[in-house]
């Protein structure tokens, strides 16, 4: 070493200070989800038992993808198209099922069970459908996923903040 620069190491066990959330102005939250996330959601818990189910991915393909992956296309989630619900209600009737699908969760009761659930995607509701199966006790919905494209939210940011310059 040369000069009056010396190399600093942190000895063993040494005592460091950690700041957290130091990238927050100090009047800002820095809670991750507010009181109006829950609720939004409004969400209900009591004591019945969460009900078996399942989340498919579903997308939509065709041969050119298939064979010549001309659309880009690959089989990870977010490719997908469609989230398929599975839900198993033994011993239910149809009059008894309550479904609720809002942005990005599924709500299903019945008298002996409960499915609060949030998804990992956000969902049209509009453009969704429910199937019960009475043989199997199963109730298939299947939701379709919005993609929000990350380039198309930048160039709106982008022109929203060029219009305001102006």
């Amino acid at each position: 070493m040369t000069g009056d620069k010396k190399k600093q190491t942190a000895q063993p066990f040494a005592k460091i200070e950690a700041k957290i959330n130091n990238r927050l102005p100090p009047n800002k939250n820095s809670d991750i989800w507010s009181e109006e996330d829950f609720k939004e959601q409004n969400i209900k818990e009591d004591d019945r038992p969460k009900p078996k189910y399942d989340i498919i991915y579903k997308q939509t393909v065709n041969t050119g993808d298939v064979y010549l992956g001309m659309s880009g296309k690959s089989n990870s989630s977010l490719s997908c198209d469609h989230l398929l619900v599975k839900i198993w209600l033994p011993n239910t009737n149809l009059k008894e099922i309550g479904l609720e699908v809002k942005e990005q969760s599924i709500h299903v009761q019945t008298p002996n069970y409960l499915l609060n659930h949030i998804l990992p995607y956000k969902v049209d509701k509009d453009h969704s459908e429910a199937k019960w199966d009475k043989e199997k006790g199963i109730l298939l919905v299947t939701l379709k996923i919005i993609k929000e494209d990350v380039i198309d939210q930048f160039i709106q940011k982008t022109n929203e903040e060029m219009e305001k310059e102006n």
